[in-house]
């Protein structure tokens, strides 16, 4: 026989529920409330989350990652920013200029890296940087991290290949598109020409566009990376004695000469600007592959395996690294490892035997007819 309930248990049992469930509430609106820590232990979790976002081929939190109103509010300063923005197009390139994620990851699947390096503080500001390795050259972030409605936000940084603050990175990739399309007869013209000038390796006309317009171009920072780019290519005995004279942050000389060092197989010096930025940056596996290349374009070739198989210890085996190992065991007349090495293609990029084959032909001729006969069984 089922036993009924009273009235007054019916409205006990409400009662204690409801305060139970207020409780519980309550309870959890407290934990929603703490304020998130802002210490190295949690602006290095979410450097480490926005770098596995990469590797999980994913860009939108590090698209996510910036204190958007802040950058608007800064970038804003100048009035042709301020009026585009309440514009579609306006907000497009904003949206652009500031998702790095969409960027790093293109890059990251084109065969690049992507590394968290080192977290620091300085004068109470907590900072990540971030590498990203690209076709025979490195981009390097630094970001100031704070908090913003209780989360973590990137707000400002620094780019070490531009030698700006990330704000005014995005302030002047946005003026650049919007000159391009409001104004493409006046001062964008003229980058666009020294652009087309330099695709066709007329360098001395690119150097004096560049050095009649200065007062013109010099305040945006494309001019700064055109000069450097002409003056490399014009001069390049002489490019290190231009690179010092120039007005820039040493961090940004630094990743200019680490990048012409390395590419030009000069060894001592390589090592010398790797030191440097190691005391600034922190250590990163990268700057091993760097110095590997300055010895193999040396010519000395098991100096440069040394180094391609320590910065392996530290990196996945990304397109150009293993390339990299090729031309050594090429070059040393190793053809097992050579060969050894060429069949990691099939694990890491997807390549079939008769891929590797053309490879070796076009760029290892010497070494063809040997790994055609260990793969002739394949065919």
């Amino acid at each position: 026989m089922t036993k009924k309930l009273s009235i007054k248990s019916v409205l006990f049992f409400l009662l204690t529920s409801s305060i139970f469930l207020s409780c519980n509430v309550d309870k959890k609106r407290k934990i929603e409330e703490v304020p998130i820590q802002l210490n190295e232990e949690t602006v290095t979790i979410f450097g480490h989350q926005i770098e596995r976002a990469i590797y999980n081929d994913d860009a939108n939190f590090f698209n996510g990652a910036f204190d958007t109103n802040f950058i608007k509010e800064k970038i804003s300063e100048n009035s042709l920013i301020y009026s585009s923005l309440d514009a579609e197009f306006g907000k497009a390139l904003f949206k652009q200029a500031i998702h790095q994620g969409d960027f790093v990851l293109k890059e990251f699947n084109e065969g690049g890296h992507f590394k968290l390096i080192s977290y620091y503080e300085k004068e109470n500001k907590h900072h990540l940087i971030f590498r990203l390795y690209s076709n025979w050259s490195i981009y390097i972030e630094d970001y100031e991290v704070d908090t913003v409605n209780n989360e973590l936000k990137i707000k400002e940084g620094f780019n070490y290949n531009l030698g700006i603050s990330f704000t005014d990175k995005v302030k002047y990739s946005m003026l650049y598109s919007i000159l391009l399309k409001t104004d493409s007869k006046g001062i964008i013209s003229l980058f666009l020409q020294i652009d087309s000038l330099i695709q066709k390796e007329k360098i001395a006309a690119a150097l004096e566009l560049l050095t009649t317009n200065e007062a013109l171009l010099k305040e945006y920072p494309y001019y700064q990376q055109q000069l450097i780019q002409v003056q490399y290519l014009h001069n390049p005995k002489g490019f290190i004695d231009f690179l010092e004279g120039l007005h820039l942050d040493k961090r940004c000389k630094l990743v200019h000469k680490l990048l012409f060092y390395s590419n030009n197989g000069h060894v001592e010096e390589s090592y010398a600007t790797i030191d440097e930025l190691i005391n600034i940056t922190g250590d990163d596996p990268i700057y091993l592959f760097f110095y590997g290349r300055a010895h193999f374009l040396a010519k000395k070739y098991k100096d440069a395996l040394i180094c391609y198989e320590e910065a392996e210890k530290g990196l996945p085996l990304f397109w150009d690294l293993w390339y990299s190992k090729l031309e050594v065991y090429y070059n040393l007349k190793q053809v097992d490892a050579f060969i050894e090495t060429l069949c990691l293609s099939e694990e890491h990029y997807g390549m079939d035997k008769r891929e590797m084959l053309e490879l070796t032909e076009e760029e290892f001729p010497k070494v063809y007819k040997k790994v055609s006969e260990v793969f002739e069984k394949d065919f």
